[in-house]
């Protein structure tokens, strides 16, 4: 009956000209794998220095209100963010030791004279000891940066020599801003590597056990390969075009080699399972036009969920959902028709060395069939406990708190968490426990003009006496003037002058003002938004307010998010219901497939809070709580898990609708598909949990949190979900799992759309 229904598709097919019909004619007579191997060697060479042509960061809103202050503050005012923080000790001395200040005299003069330095701030300056710790052994140099953030990249590491090299006696750490950048994107490198080297080679094994030794063991490894090399060659096109993280690279690894090898296995395992009875061109026909179409879909399903990453206007997420896109087709080219073609070459040598003593198709898949059938007998319990096993992994999730990677997300030991760590203690600096903001404001007339000045000082008193301000400076501070008229006089006699005491001209600009605001760092994010509203009421009472500053980005991430998620939402949950129901002709099938991903994406979510917000297995996991989640993280994982999550969907759903088709017995067909795809859907999710896990031991922990929480994820999906939850509400909902209005239906099966896994013979086990 399975090859009766297999020749009505392809009749189907040729009778609507359907085009994977004549890819499948196409890749079965003709040596792609020669083009493919030749192409993939130069796109191998090519994207070899992709990570150094990839940028850092992109955790900030694109043309936000916070980069544009730090543009404005950067032109104008020739001020900005220090890009780099250095805490500098000298053995037995304090800063105020005579041989200590003189170090660090020659220390800033010869930063000064950097030609790549914007300013330095230290303790010899007007800042004074706000830049010493309590106890006064360690000074911290506040260092500004010429250009933009490539170009300060690419001088970072000469002015690190400079202030490593400068003094004998002065230890100094590195850390702040462009440190991070710098590190991290050299971490994320090494961390790469690392994974690919761990990944490959268990993956390796765990096929090899799979097809007993074979040469087919290598068909899923030859296709991520060729898939990454090809990703990486674009990504590195595309980083001279437009800004690309280097976040995005762990991406592309990551789903090529997990997507290569899911559909390659399908691939392989089904053309394997043809070989018997057919031609091997005729078997890589009938594989294209089966497993090849249901991948197709997993595709499309995959790509969308990952685009829909473009509702969020964030650097790092469009990075992301670009480069993720691209690995997503160019596997599914890849598994299409190159991994089609090497099959037709090695024809039935695909079992080399073993022969094949058994036909795998007619091998019956004994231990997910008692699964099955334990699962039908007892539908209603197996729902409920499961649905409740999954309602309590994910509970956790009620008391989730956000907040973007800083420097916490480096492991405890290194340099530049070590110096945020000082900067943080409350017996530390005295900006402990502060955060920084820019303030532009804008009048309209001159700011020297007399009632403007007035203004401003008003505005000056109003921000300090706010009871989360503990500092203010800006022109007022800077002439040191207590009363209003004095200020006032102070600046007219100022205005006329061409040549400004030094510090003045990076203060006022024309009819602008910079204003830069030290307060109490608020809990969480709406603390942080409302208090940023509150400055900017106090400050904009005469005067138009641009705020800016670390503090900003974050407030302007957690709005953007908030905005973006609904429109991502629905894009990724109404096309997956579309692909779902094009692929099986069924509305009901798919809205619970849809229901189930989001119970398993809970799951993994709770055990993300229970894990790293909560801070355990810190020694283990080899790293330190911050106490919140990076809400990126969490946009992420939502865009890949749901995707991948149809990759599993799709192929034991088809097995069951033909079951279906065939049989006409929902409950039979259930057990029956589960049977068949039980051990090869569980093979494809470990190979899959190790390559995450591979990426989960990496040491940034934004990578580590989405590589556990996706490993966590599939696991659930695989097992919890894919093997109990799914059959069981099958069995329960019987033959209205594939209820579809009638015209609907008709129009499902003359088209040919649907997929297909079914194969003669009995599953595989």
């Amino acid at each position: 009956m399975r090859r009766a229904a297999f020749a009505r598709l392809t009749a189907e097919s040729e009778e609507h000209g359907f085009m994977l019909e004549r890819l499948a004619h196409f890749v079965a007579r003709r040596s792609i794998w020669i083009a493919a191997l030749v192409l993939g060697i130069g796109a191998a060479v090519y994207g070899s220095g992709v990570a150094r042509a990839l940028a850092s960061g992109g955790f900030e809103v694109r043309g936000g209100e916070a980069a544009r202050v730090a543009e404005v503050a950067a032109l104008r005012f020739g001020q900005g963010e220090p890009d780099i923080v250095a805490l500098v000790r000298h053995d037995g001395l304090v800063v105020g030791d005579a041989e200590m200040r003189a170090d660090l005299a020659e220390l800033v003069a010869a930063l000064s004279t950097h030609p790549d330095v914007a300013a330095v701030e230290s303790p010899l300056g007007p800042a004074g000891d706000a830049l010493v710790t309590a106890d006064g052994t360690t000074a911290m140099l506040a260092i500004s940066v010429i250009g933009d953030a490539a170009e300060k990249e690419a001088v970072y590491d000469g002015i690190a020599e400079v202030l490593r090299g400068c003094c004998d006696g002065l230890h100094v750490e590195i850390g702040g801003p462009l440190a991070m950048a710098v590190v991290g994107q050299q971490t994320a490198e090494h961390d790469l590597q690392r994974a690919e080297l761990v990944a490959f080679p268990v993956v390796g094994l765990i096929l090899l056990a799979f097809f007993r030794g074979r040469i087919a063991t290598l068909m899923p490894l030859a296709v991520g390969a060729l898939s990454i090399a090809f990703a990486t060659a674009v990504l590195r096109g595309l980083a001279e075009i437009t800004h690309i993280s280097i976040f995005a690279l762990n991406i592309v690894t990551l789903l090529g080699l997990g997507l290569a090898i899911d559909y390659s296995l399908f691939v392989v395992q089904r053309f394997r399972e043809e070989l018997p009875t057919r031609t091997p061109q005729a078997a890589a026909v009938a594989t294209i036009l089966t497993a090849g179409k249901t991948m197709l879909f997993s595709g499309i399903a995959v790509a969308v969920s990952l685009l829909g990453l473009f509702a969020f206007p964030i650097a790092l997420l469009h990075s992301i959902a670009l480069s993720g896109a691209i690995i997503v087709v160019l596997t599914v080219v890849a598994s299409l028709v190159v991994l089609p073609a090497l099959l037709v070459l090695l024809g039935r040598r695909i079992d080399w060395p073993r022969a094949r003593t058994l036909p795998v198709a007619v091998r019956p898949g004994r231990v997910w069939a008692r699964i099955s059938e334990w699962v039908m007998q007892r539908p209603g319990m197996v729902t409920i406990a499961t649905a409740v096993l999954l309602l309590a992994m994910g509970a956790p999730v009620l008391r989730m708190q956000t907040g973007l990677s800083d420097a916490r997300m480096f492991p405890p030991d290194s340099e530049v968490r070590q110096v945020q760590r000082t900067l943080d203690a409350p017996d530390g600096f005295a900006a402990a426990g502060t955060v920084r903001y820019a303030l532009v404001l804008s009048a309209d007339r001159p700011i020297w003009d007399a009632e403007v000045l007035g203004e401003l000082y008003d505005a000056h008193a109003a921000l300090v006496a706010a009871p989360e301000v503990r500092r203010v400076d800006d022109l007022v501070s800077a002439l040191q003037q207590t009363e209003r008229d004095r200020f006032i006089v102070a600046g007219e006699m100022l205005g006329p002058s061409p040549t400004p005491p030094p510090g003045i001209d990076q203060l006022v600009d024309g009819d602008a003002t910079l204003v830069t605001v030290v307060a109490d760092a608020p809990a969480d994010s709406d603390a942080r938004a409302a208090q940023i509203e509150r400055l900017r009421e106090i400050a904009g009472k005469d005067f138009t307010v641009a705020v800016g500053g670390r503090a900003k980005v974050a407030s302007e991430v957690d709005h953007e998010l908030a905005r973006g998620l609904v429109p991502a939402l629905v894009i990724v949950t109404l096309v997956t219901l579309v692909v779902l129901t094009l692929a099986f002709g069924a509305i009901v099938v798919a809205i619970k497939a849809v229901l189930m991903n989001i119970l398993s994406l809970s799951a993994s979510f709770g055990a993300l809070v229970w894990v790293f917000q909560d801070g355990r297995f810190q020694d283990l996991l080899q790293y330190e709580a911050s106490g919140a989640i990076d809400p990126l993280v969490l946009v992420i994982m939502f865009a890949i898990v749901f995707g991948l999550s149809m990759d599993y969907e799709l192929f034991l759903l088809s097995r069951i609708r033909e079951e279906f088709d065939e049989t006409r017995d929902p409950r039979a067909s259930v057990a029956r598909g589960l049977a068949a795809t039980g051990r090869l859907i569980t093979m494809a999710a470990l190979m899959l949990i190790v390559v995450l896990l591979g990426f989960g031991t990496g040491h940034i922990l934004f990578v580590k949190q989405l590589g556990l929480g996706m490993a966590l994820a599939v696991a659930v999906d695989a097992t919890i979900v894919r093997a109990l939850l799914v059959p069981a509400t099958m069995g329960l909902l019987g033959r209205w799992n594939w209820w579809a209005p009638r015209w609907f239906e008709r129009w499902w099966t003359k088209s040919g759309i649907g997929v297909r896994e079914g194969t003669p013979g009995q599953p595989s086990s």
